[in-house]
């Protein structure tokens, strides 16, 4: 029996990195794939890690031929893959990209902007796909297959969108980017979270560095294993790395994860969880 999927194309917040003693865990940023028993392709974020999605996709037989990509927002660790990604440039594709709206604009004004020729050399007229660009506000919306989306916004600088993916058998909820009042969480995301079969949240900031970062938009493994508790989920994977820790910082603060909760795992560079 086919199984729903998640795999991890790129787990790093703010940058992607190649040094050596942080390569264990990944260098690529935010990009998450989920696919489903029916082969349906959510994509959570375009970070770097799309370039491998990208590459894995198009050496598939049957690639699904709609892509439905969810934004948590613009700034650029998240969405530099899409400079380079390929099944833009092929007509048996068709893309769907939502994000929200703010004071500057929606997701295709956001992403045009890095298509200016003065940093990059591809207009949108050079893209042979079916391309939507779908500005979403908190709520909910219906894919195909029975797959619905529920978004909620919380604090990061300019803000940022949580997602949560129902599928018709699993749910899986996708924070990242979030700043919780240290001690604290939000209500909102634990209520985006409940009853979640996998919650993927950010661990950015070690919990004794954070107080030193207020205001920057992240949070700890702390607060995560707080939400997952909260919001009775089954399974907390850590993502969101800081570029600035080895692979032995972040396992090590993997592990004081898992002795507060137990079914606690570490978001790696092409980890897949089967569901």
């Amino acid at each position: 029996m086919k199984k729903n999927i998640i795999k991890f194309w790129g787990v790093r917040g703010s940058y992607s990195i190649t040094d050596s003693d942080k390569l264990g865990i990944g260098g690529d940023t935010p990009c998450v794939e989920i696919r489903t028993r029916d082969n349906d392709l959510i994509i959570l974020d375009m970070g770097t890690g799309l370039n491998n999605l990208s590459s894995a996709l198009l050496k598939e037989k049957n690639p699904p031929s709609t892509i439905d990509i969810f934004l948590s927002h613009y700034h650029l660790d998240h969405i530099l893959g899409f400079l380079s990604f390929t099944p833009l440039f092929m007509d048996k594709f068709k893309i769907n990209i939502y994000g929200k709206k703010d004071a500057s604009g929606g997701v295709e004004k956001a992403l045009s902007d890095i298509l200016d020729e003065r940093y990059w050399p591809v207009t949108f007229d050079m893209f042979n796909a079916d391309l939507t660009f779908i500005d979403i506000k908190p709520g909910r919306i219906n894919l195909n297959n029975g797959i619905s989306i529920e978004s909620n916004l919380h604090p990061h600088p300019n803000g940022a969108l949580g997602f949560r993916i129902e599928l018709k058998d699993n749910i899986i909820t996708y924070v990242t980017d979030v700043e919780h009042p240290i001690g604290n969480t939000l209500r909102k995301v634990n209520h985006l979270a409940r009853e979640s079969d996998v919650l993927i949240h950010e661990a950015h900031f070690t919990p004794s560095d954070l107080p030193n970062y207020k205001g920057w938009g992240h949070c700890s493994w702390e607060e995560a294993v707080s939400v997952a508790k909260i919001s009775n989920s089954k399974q907390l994977v850590l993502f969101h790395h800081s570029p600035t820790y080895s692979d032995d910082v972040i396992n090590e603060f993997g592990e004081d994860a898992k002795k507060n909760f137990k079914n606690c795992i570490l978001a790696k560079q092409n980890l897949e969880i089967i569901l």
